[in-house]
Formats: structure tokens, C-alpha cells, sequence
């Protein structure tokens, strides 16, 4: 048992947002303490545009950012779970075969599939398998709003405002930027923590404090 604890320019509540700026403004930057950001030139005024590679000056979304990335770390681990009871392998023990798979296997998505396959031709019980199955597809969708977030070019200010314009390695295409809020990535970690609850649920393992389900 595992114990653990769109267009070019954009407008913002009503406030224009400037385009995609690739240049970064010189600004006064305050010794770096804990904590702390550089410091905002007294040039500029909340409006200003946004600038790539500034995400930590809108501090919100930064923050949620970084819970998001961490949070989803806890699905790719229950997935080596779930690939051990597929294969039969004790989930107390080392589970040699299943972190073999999963560290090879470097796409997210390729492994939440192989995993799913792998479920499905399993010994397990019917309503285990279906289960899994269909939760190794939430995996996947959250899997590739994970990619999004983690591979495109992120643009703030110290206004709190934040722009992902999202990027695929493999076609080469460049989206557009969009705006994107604290309460988005609140959404995002709230449904990543639901998942690992429920997968937690189905394998019988305790992750109550990671999924954020009250225990009882």
C-alpha cells in the first residue's frame, strides 16, 4: 500500500493587452531574495504589455502554474500503479516490469495508451478494467493540457495579467495567444487531483492528501 500525502491582441476585463512582444523592456531589478521578483520600472503602468518570459511577474497564475506541473507528477506515478496491476505485479513490491515500461515509453501519451491496452487484456476484474480504462482516457486528456501549458511561451506583467500562445514540436505550428486566468489553472489542478483520487479509489491506495479527498 502507497501512502502519500486570439487574435494578435487581446483585451482583459475590458483593458487592452499589447501584442505579442519580442523584446523584453529594461527594468530595475531589486537584489533576489526569497520570494521576491524584479522590481517594476516606474515607466510603466499596468497596461503594459505583456512579455515573454515574465510569467513570474503575474504572480496568480505563476503560482497555479507551478502547483499544475507538480500535482501532475502524481498521475504519471499512479500510472506505474496501474500498469503493475495490469501485469500482475505486487504493488508493494519494486514493480521492476512496470517502472521499465514507463521509463522507456517518454510520451505521456504513448504510455497512458500501451497502460490502456494493457488494462484491457489484463486478469483483472471486468468493472476494475473498465474503470482504469476510462480513466487512463482523463489521464490522457489531462495529459495534453499538461503539454500545452508545459511547451508554450508564456507572457506576464506585473498587472497580473498572463498569454500562453500554445506551440507543437512535432508540425512546427505556433497557435495564438490567448489569455489565461488563476481560476483556469485552479480548474486544471482541481481536475488532476479528482483523477488521482479516483484512481487512488479503484487501486485501493492512499492518496488522500494528494487528491484532496477528506478522509473519513
Amino acid at each position: 500500500m502507497w501512502a502519500s500525502g486570439l487574435a494578435p491582441h487581446l483585451a482583459v476585463d475590458g483593458a487592452a493587452i499589447g501584442p505579442l512582444s519580442l523584446y523584453a523592456r529594461p527594468i530595475t531589478v531589486e537584489p533576489l531574495g526569497k520570494g521576491t521578483i524584479p522590481a517594476r520600472n516606474a515607466s510603466m503602468n499596468d497596461q503594459e504589455d505583456l512579455l515573454i518570459g515574465r510569467i513570474e511577474a503575474a504572480g496568480d497564475v505563476a503560482h497555479r502554474l507551478g502547483v499544475a506541473m507538480a500535482s501532475f507528477t502524481t498521475l504519471e506515478f499512479l500510472m506505474v500503479l496501474i500498469c503493475a496491476a495490469a501485469l500482475g505485479e505486487c504493488t508493494e513490491g519494486p514493480m521492476k516490469k512496470s517502472w521499465v515500461i514507463c521509463n522507456t515509453i517518454r510520451s505521456a501519451g504513448t504510455r497512458c495508451n500501451l497502460i490502456r491496452d494493457l488494462v484491457r487484456v489484463s486478469d483483472l476484474p471486468d468493472d476494475v478494467r473498465n474503470q482504469l480504462a476510462s480513466l487512463l482516457v482523463s489521464i490522457g486528456a489531462l495529459n495534453a493540457k499538461r503539454n500545452a501549458y508545459a511547451h508554450g511561451i508564456w507572457e506576464g506583467n506585473l498587472a497580473g495579467h498572463a498569454r500562453l500562445t500554445e506551440t507543437n514540436a512535432q508540425n512546427g505550428r505556433v497557435g495564438l495567444p490567448r489569455a489565461v486566468t488563476a481560476a483556469e489553472l485552479e480548474d486544471f489542478i482541481l481536475n488532476i487531483r479528482r483523477t488521482a483520487g479516483a484512481v487512488a479509489n479503484v487501486l485501493k491506495v492512499e492518496v488522500q492528501a494528494l487528491a484532496g479527498t477528506p478522509t473519513a
